[in-house]
């Protein structure tokens, strides 16, 4: 296989999204990695290779590197590329035309997981995917403006009289963030006592109401909680410990506190910046 296949089966393949592992920078554009060496080889042997049976992860990327090609983490923000062709700047557009666009960028993103039973979206790449789609940018950290942008989504699933997309948004541990809560509130009224277990119930939902691919015949049911495994214990014998002492809380460990009008971080002060 040589640079020419790899060039010959870029030009048959679209742009992707940044949620492939790892992606070949060409022509401006985003590929995913192994979707475009599985393409290649086929054309270099005549033998179809699926884009999972690569050995590992980054194999495909260590193959397209060894070609001269340029490759990225998929969560790179250079491997992100605007579905317009350029990025335009928050201060540009402006702070409320920002969160309008971003706010259909999150549905648009979010409709896509409810269409798929079982599919939800961590808040790291739906964060990149809002800008990717939207075309506008930020430094600012996720957590400073995603979760104003959940709550302006969870406000248009009630006013559809849908179940709340934003259920859909959850961590590697299947998860929901501080600001769920919140934005159920703002939706429906009543905060959840257990916001995982209520978020379970809205994604089932979710995949019934957009009548999800691979949904099952009898309506599906709530997915179960994710286990992560812990490291087995081993016995040791160890010297007596000093009494531990208890360092200060630190700001990361704090969990934020959220804004119930605008759904944005407030400061130590409790006061929001945003709506003061």
């Amino acid at each position: 296989m040589s640079r020419h296949h790899v060039t010959s089966a870029l030009a048959e393949q679209d742009g992707t999204g940044p949620r492939e592992d790892f992606v070949l920078m060409h022509g401006g554009q985003a590929y995913g990695a192994e979707a475009v060496l599985s393409a290649a080889h086929h054309k270099a042997t005549g033998t179809p290779v699926p884009d999972h049976d690569w050995t590992a992860k980054d194999q495909a990327a260590r193959i397209l590197r060894e070609l001269g090609f340029r490759v990225l983490a998929g969560d790179d923000p250079d491997a992100v590329v605007p579905v317009s062709g350029s990025w335009r700047e928050t201060s540009d557009v402006g702070a409320d035309a920002t969160r309008e666009e971003w706010t259909a960028a999150a549905r648009e993103t979010l409709l896509e997981a409810a269409r798929r039973y079982r599919a939800t979206v961590t808040p790291k790449v739906l964060a990149i995917e809002v800008q990717r789609r939207s075309g506008i940018r930020t430094k600012q950290q996720m957590h400073y403006w995603l979760g104003e942008v959940l709550g302006r989504v969870a406000l248009e699933s009630a006013a559809r009289d849908e179940p709340l997309l934003v259920s859909l948004v959850v961590d590697e541990a299947g998860r929901v963030g501080d600001g769920y809560a919140v934005a159920v509130l703002a939706a429906y009224g009543d905060r959840p006592e257990n916001p995982n277990a209520h978020a379970a119930r809205e994604q089932l939902e979710c995949y019934r109401f957009f009548d999800a691919a691979g949904l099952p015949a009898d309506g599906g049911s709530v997915a179960p909680p994710k286990v992560v495994a812990a490291a087995p214990k081993t016995r040791r014998t160890a010297a007596p410990k000093a009494p531990a002492v208890k360092r200060p809380t630190k700001p990361a460990d704090i969990p934020l506190e959220i804004c119930p009008t605008c759904f944005m971080a407030l400061p130590r002060s409790g006061v929001c910046d945003n709506c003061a």
